[in-house]
């Protein structure tokens, strides 16, 4: 139920933004979303997400490929910079390590197959690069 309720509420939020950004502007906004809907499923097991999906009426391809233009998913720096990782740099942050590459990893599975999807993984070190990689994969998406 906490899922469902989470993703009709992150719909109706990405929607009215969307809404609002195209009254604002006479060119095709650009919405930034730090979650997209289909993150639930790195939450759930294979039975709860189907019941979502036929409680909503959508499939994957809608709400996975669709809804979304371009996905950039920032690895976790639970996995690569486990220095960073912890509650110095994120003091709501309550997960252990292993919880996280974990999360990580499903998150992955369950973004895997759009069409835009970009990994942004912590092999080259420091946050800086990090932010600068996924600033040029946005701007080659954009074109």
């Amino acid at each position: 139920v906490f899922q469902l309720s989470l993703m009709l509420t992150q719909m109706a939020f990405e929607e009215h933004f969307s809404e609002i950004a195209s009254l604002q502007s006479q060119h095709n906004p650009i919405l930034l979303i730090d979650r997209g809907v289909m993150d639930g499923r790195a939450y759930c097991d294979d039975q709860a997400w189907q019941a979502i999906l036929d409680e909503i009426g959508l499939t994957v391809v809608q709400l996975r490929d669709k809804r979304y233009n371009a996905v950039l998913h920032l690895v976790t720096a639970a996995d690569g910079a486990e220095t960073y990782y912890g509650t110095d740099s994120n003091q709501s942050r309550h997960e252990s390590i292993e919880f996280a590459r974990q999360v990580d990893k499903n998150l992955q599975q369950a973004w895997c197959g759009h069409p835009n999807y970009v990994v942004i993984d912590n092999k080259q070190k420091g946050f800086d690069i990090k932010m600068n990689r996924c600033l040029e994969a946005a701007f080659q998406l954009l074109g």
